[in-house]
């Protein structure tokens, strides 16, 4: 299945976190949003997990390129399951 028959975030079973599973941007270094879609991908996963009620917004399978920009954003280590590293940040 690829990423675009799979949504790019979802909720646990018991509505406690919102993962994040996949994002991506535009490679075209002229794109209007460029630079900007992760900080954007963030505020809408956390605003759709609040509504829920969800307390944590988690991050799968972190790009290790990136792993600065999302510490920074104020994600943790939160575990690896299965080889798959998960970041959370808690939500408001």
């Amino acid at each position: 299945m690829s990423s675009a028959d799979s949504p790019s975030a979802k909720v646990s079973r018991g509505k406690s976190r919102i993962t994040l599973r996949f994002m991506q941007s535009s490679p075209r270094p002229d794109h209007p949003l460029r630079g900007r879609v992760t900080l954007l991908m963030f505020a809408a996963a956390s605003a759709y997990g609040t509504a829920l009620g969800c307390s944590d917004l988690m991050l799968r399978n972190p790009l290790p390129g990136a792993l600065s920009i999302y510490l920074r954003s104020g994600f943790e280590f939160a575990e690896t399951r299965k080889g798959i590293v998960y970041l959370s940040k808690k939500l408001a």
